[in-house]
């Protein structure tokens, strides 16, 4: 099958990847399937009618997001238009995990909701929709029937994160992304090393990864951001975990293995400052 991933930026240059979108990119293209992306904020050379004509996706995946949900129901609608009578639109993101009754109701152009951690549940959904399995057994996903809304069994949180494909990252090397430098580099990517926050913050919905912390193991980040280096030339990373800081045996064991492989750049991450100790910082420095 076809899939074209649609990032609708409202016209407006972005700074960051969408990570989300990448992984499940990477899922797709796994699969066998092929996968384009389309940036809305960056794309120059072609619009949007040219490359659904010219494409012709079977899928077409959003993230849908609180902020801009209003642009991103009029962004759904147009690429319903545009697209043939057989092809389908599946939404993810933070506001469908959160609301995903309310984000189908709301948007009849919709065809499939991913609610929560959409790895596993994406997997599952284009392998039904390809083999024509049915879709009620796919865990973690909304869907309209007879114009009622059906959602299947909830979906797990997926446990081994090194199973995962590495983003794919390949396909979004004709953008430029003007992230904000963190030092002397000249290019940043984006790396999440875990998933799950066990805090409970008054204003943090955990509607996508839960409350369960969960770590990729220090090498298979570490050969992640080797192949980043290498392939893509980044020389810059941003650890966008909600907690890069939590596990400190993680932490020193990650930095062991960024020595051995003389891999030396700037960095930044997210983290709590009451986690660590002064000597943790000099560690990290």
């Amino acid at each position: 099958m076809k899939m074209l991933c649609v990032l609708d930026n409202q016209g407006y240059a972005v700074e960051y990847q969408s990570l989300g979108v990448l992984y499940l990119a990477g899922i797709a293209k796994e699969q066998g399937n092929e996968v384009q992306i389309f940036d809305t904020g960056l794309e120059k050379n072609k619009t949007l009618e040219e490359v659904i004509s010219e494409f012709s996706p079977d899928l077409v995946f959003m993230g849908v997001y609180t902020p801009s949900i209003l642009t991103d129901y009029k962004m759904i609608e147009k690429v319903k238009s545009l697209i043939s009578k057989n092809s389908k639109i599946i939404v993810g993101g933070p506001h469908a995990s959160a609301m995903p009754e309310r984000t189908m109701n709301e948007c009849k152009a919709i065809d499939f909701l991913i609610h929560g951690e959409a790895e596993l549940s994406f997997a599952e959904l284009i392998k039904a929709l390809a083999t024509g399995k049915n879709i009620s057994e796919v865990k973690g996903i909304y869907w309209k029937e007879n114009g009622k809304i059906l959602h299947g069994p909830t979906a797990e949180l997926l446990q081994d994160l090194d199973s995962l494909p590495f983003p794919a990252y390949d396909l979004i090397q004709k953008y430029d992304y003007k992230l904000p430098q963190i030092s002397v580099g000249k290019k940043l990517a984006l790396v999440i090393t875990s998933r799950g926050c066990p805090y409970q913050c008054t204003f943090c919905h955990k509607g996508t990864f839960g409350a369960e912390y969960r770590r990729r193991t220090p090498e298979n980040v570490v050969a992640e951001l080797k192949w980043l280096f290498e392939n893509f030339h980044y020389d810059e990373v941003y650890f966008v975990d909600d907690l890069f800081t939590l596990n400190k045996p993680w932490l020193y064991k990650f930095f062991e293995l960024l020595d051995k492989e003389n891999l030396h750049f700037p960095w930044k991450c997210l983290g709590r400052v009451d986690s660590l100790v002064q000597e943790d910082y000099y560690e990290m420095k």
